[in-house]
């Protein structure tokens, strides 16, 4: 991580002439703690706020790793969305911007810490043609995240049968919890097409989607693999079993938190 000058130095360079010499001009040589100060800032309408929205020194700030860590990123972008509404989408058009040779010149840390701050903070609703972007990438684990975001995004769960075809195991797995998470019940056909699905990540993700939903015969099919088949489908299976253990607790406890299936399987 960059020291506070050099955090300066690189937000300002980003930014345009005439927003660097009104910044330079404002601080001199005394530049106040980077992320407090912006947090301070942003956390209360007003010009400055809007001025730094504007010249996009604080989608810059959330969306180099370098400059914040990942939980000041996303603290930061919390704050400043209770006064600018497409925040979300700034943040993922400052790396699929025309401005830039997409994907070429965007480093792949710099691609999962947006794909990170949008998990943690947006419905991605404004967010599907941005996305899908990040979903055709080759780099598995970038797509698989973007995948998962896109499926929070569309209450249409028709779209998802052709990227349910994707070669990688943990983008169909990703994009089957996201589903599911957001359609409920509705996403029910696609849950049982893809818990006949090959691959081990897969088809328990699927059946303990469906088990969530209420389905008695999915969690019985993961007691049943639990206790026999190969190694890779009893392990996940018993894995998935826990985590409707925790659910159950969960629920008896009074709490509104579900534990997340966001976990690896074991051995994926």
């Amino acid at each position: 991580m960059l020291g506070n000058a050099e955090k300066w130095k690189s937000l300002l360079e980003a930014v345009s002439p005439a927003a660097r010499v009104a910044m330079e001009k404002a601080f001199g040589s005394k530049l106040p703690p980077l992320f407090e100060w912006l947090r301070d800032t942003v956390s209360r309408p007003c010009p400055a706020a809007a001025a730094l929205l504007h010249n996009g020194l604080v989608v810059s700030a959330i969306s180099n790793p370098g400059v914040l860590s990942l939980n000041q990123a996303i603290e930061l972008a919390q704050a400043a969305s209770r006064i600018e509404t497409g925040l979300d989408y700034k943040i993922l058009s400052k790396v699929t911007g025309a401005a830039r040779d997409w994907p070429r010149d965007i480093p792949r840390q710099q691609m999962m810490r947006v794909l990170q701050v949008i998990d943690a903070t947006s419905d991605c609703q404004r967010l599907i043609l941005p996305l899908m972007k990040f979903a055709r990438l080759g780099q598995p684990h970038l797509r698989s995240k973007a995948v998962k975001l896109l499926a929070r995004a569309s209450r249409n769960p028709g779209w998802a049968n052709a990227i349910l075809g994707d070669p990688d195991p943990r983008v169909r797995s990703n994009l089957i919890e996201g589903l599911a998470g957001h359609l409920g019940n509705r996403a029910a056909a696609m849950l049982q097409s893809a818990a006949r699905d090959p691959h081990h990540r897969v088809s328990v993700t699927a059946l303990l989607q469906l088990a969530r939903l209420g389905d008695s015969p999915s969690q019985e099919r993961l007691q049943a693999m639990s206790a026999a088949g190969d190694d890779l489908h009893k392990r996940a299976a018993a894995w998935a079993l826990r985590k409707l253990e925790e659910s159950a607790r969960a629920a008896h406890a009074g709490s509104a938190i579900i534990p997340s299936t966001a976990a690896p399987h074991p051995t994926a």
